[in-house]
């Protein structure tokens, strides 16, 4: 996906401020085989095997962030990938307003500081597929190490041009900069948390671990200079403001 799409997807336009039933009745309109695949995958998997079956069964919703637990929380409480990245737009589209309003809708975000290691380090041993692998040779290829790509790479615009260094308050918000979520988990507690989430949905698991990035020290700190942390703190202030996160607040497990 191009840099400007994906940020189309995330911009206020008029249409997010229409009411909700006639923003989903004008998307039904105008892009009737969307529409209708947002609705399938409600029954059935996707050709990537991706279903929201499990949310109509539980009442929930799961909003996944990139690099947050989202694999081993979604596979823990569903067994499947449910929803891959949708933002909370996205469910606005697929469920009427009765839905969405009934819902238990959830999300985890982490510290932007050691979501951003992660990220880098996640693609950089190959990601996930094709995909991954074919955007990292186009643009991370070329940096040595995180040091040169924060401080090379990391701009207000770059990070709309990959899904995985998007901010993570824009997934969560429908209009202005509220997050309409129920709850918000957080990586650094993540396991109570999780807790917290299978006793609201009436599901008895057990938290895997998985999609654990390996090339990387424990430690986000040791990555970071003055220079990159500022970077870093300037280009996702909305985010540290937001969810009062702060440099040095570390995580509990390594993901």
């Amino acid at each position: 996906m191009k840099s400007g799409r994906m940020k189309d997807n995330f911009q206020d336009t008029v249409f997010w401020f229409l009411p909700y039933d006639i923003r989903r009745f004008l998307f039904r309109i105008r892009h009737p085989q969307s529409y209708k695949k947002r609705q399938t995958v409600r029954t059935k998997p996707n050709k990537k095997a991706q279903s929201l079956k499990s949310f109509d069964d539980y009442k929930c919703l799961f909003v996944h962030i990139p690099k947050c637990a989202g694999i081993s929380v979604m596979k823990s409480l569903f067994g499947d990938r449910t929803g891959s990245h949708l933002i909370i737009r996205d469910f606005q589209l697929v469920y009427n307003r009765h839905e969405f309003e009934r819902y238990f809708k959830f999300t985890f975000i982490r510290n932007p500081w050691d979501r951003l290691v992660s990220a880098f380090f996640f693609l950089k041993q190959g990601g996930f597929g094709k995909r991954d692998r074919t955007w990292m040779d186009e643009n991370l290829s070329t940096y040595a190490d995180f040091d040169a790509f924060v401080r090379d790479w990391v701009t207000p615009e770059n990070i709309y041009s990959y899904i995985h260094f998007v901010p993570q308050h824009k997934f969560l918000r429908s209009k202005g900069n509220k997050p309409i979520v129920d709850f918000i988990g957080r990586y650094e507690n993540l396991e109570e948390d999780f807790r917290y989430i299978q006793n609201k949905i009436g599901i008895n698991a057990e938290l895997k671990h998985l999609n654990i990035t390996r090339c990387r020290e424990d430690d986000y700190m040791k990555y970071y200079t003055e220079e990159t942390k500022q970077i870093v703190a300037d280009v996702y202030a909305e985010d540290i403001r937001i969810f009062r996160y702060t440099f040095d607040q570390k995580t509990g497990v390594r993901r």
